[in-house]
């Protein structure tokens, strides 16, 4: 794939960075000190210098006493492949009405885990960034939309409207979501990393700039945007307002022709390419392994580390 006809120039050519290749971790996978322990001195050999770890298993706000979570920002600290940002694990995304309150009252608690832990982001889904059309009043003209009000458990009361039925609902909702995440940040410092999965990741990086949102960032997954039809190049124009907001990438590549994820080089994305477009931008974040299992992790870990630039 070529990147070299991108548009959306920058003002400034920023200095050229080198991408860091992380691993994502999953919960279920761990079953106690010593397997992490031993997960990361395997990774950090093959380039891994930071992790991602994902919420499951053992890895969770109620099972993990502060014993334990000691123990387990301690082994991060004492390996040079630190804890970069927990997986949420939530079930919902951001802009789903159901459950919303409780969903944010389980944010509070995954964020005060991932400070314990020492990780520096949050990864959340976003759900569908578009923002719908606002209803009209009587007369015609366009109405704002009513601002949801928190619940005592979240200092406030929340009413939404009908929220499975009202078509503003969902906008609704992750406004308030993007809200309640730029004050997380301002009270806790931890960066929040919104993941649109196969939603579109120009929209919502149209979205937060559109608000004062402070402190959150993307999660980029250009694999997925692209088995969703959507090329690399679109969200690349956007140039280094990208990079202000903070980036997270995730290391996956696709292969349209058998529509299969396979490993970072051997797809679709042009991996090779992207990593020199990310380094000229820059860039200095993570791209993160993924995969199932240790070894399908170490696999992708090694094909990433492969391709950085030289520079």
């Amino acid at each position: 794939m070529n990147f070299s006809s991108l548009s959306g120039t920058p003002s400034r050519t920023p200095s050229p960075g080198k991408p860091r290749i992380g691993a994502r971790l999953l919960g279920t996978n761990i079953s106690g000190i010593a397997q992490l322990r031993e997960c990361l001195d395997h990774l950090a050999p093959l380039g891994a210098c930071g992790v991602r770890l994902d919420i499951g298993g053992a890895i969770e706000p109620g099972k993990l006493s502060q014993t334990g979570r000691r123990e387990i920002a301690s082994v991060f600290r004492s390996r040079e492949v630190p804890l970069v940002a927990l997986g949420s694990g939530l079930r919902k995304a951001l802009d789903e009405p159901d459950n919303h309150e409780e969903r944010l009252a389980r944010i509070n608690e995954l964020a005060r885990l991932a400070a314990d832990l020492g990780g520096r982001g949050l990864i959340l889904p976003s759900g569908d960034p578009v923002r719908a059309p606002n209803a009209t009043d009587a007369v015609g003209a366009p109405k704002a939309p009513e601002a949801p009000r928190l619940s005592p458990l979240l200092g406030g009361e929340i009413r939404l409207r009908r929220p499975l039925s009202d078509p503003r609902s969902r906008t609704q909702v992750l406004d308030e979501s993007l809200e309640f995440l730029t004050q997380l940040a301002g009270r806790q410092g931890l960066i929040s990393f919104l993941d649109p999965g196969s939603h579109d990741t120009v929209d919502l990086f149209a979205r937060l700039q559109e608000a004062p949102l402070g402190e959150l960032g993307l999660v980029w997954d250009p694999a997925t945007q692209l088995a969703a039809g959507r090329r690399p190049e679109h969200f690349l124009s956007q140039g280094n307002a990208i990079l202000g907001r903070g980036l997270f990438v995730s290391g996956r590549d696709w292969l349209m022709s058998q529509a299969q994820e396979t490993v970072p080089g051997t797809g679709d994305v042009g991996w090779e390419e992207l990593m020199v477009r990310l380094a000229a931008a820059g860039y200095g974040g993570y791209i993160t392994a993924q995969g199932a299992n240790l070894e399908e992790v170490s696999a992708t870990t090694s094909a990433l580390a492969g391709l950085l630039p030289l520079f």
